[in-house]
């Protein structure tokens, strides 16, 4: 489960978002990794695609084990 503020889809590279589509790619992608690897790509994802992001950013990502 990931749970996140808006600060991760909306933030921006000019006038594009970074989506759910987006965030949902990381979080698939590394799904198999453990909690903190999965938020720290997703933090390096949103970093990357909007490095002067102004908000905060909340995200938190569980797993039942």
């Amino acid at each position: 489960m990931v749970l996140y503020t808006d600060a991760v889809t909306e933030a921006r590279r000019d006038l594009e978002l970074f989506d759910l589509e987006r965030l949902a790619a990381v979080v698939q992608a590394h799904r198999h990794e453990s909690v903190e690897r999965v938020r720290d790509e997703v933090l390096t994802a949103v970093d990357a695609f909007s490095p002067r992001q102004q908000d905060d950013i909340t995200l938190l990502v569980l797993r039942h084990s």
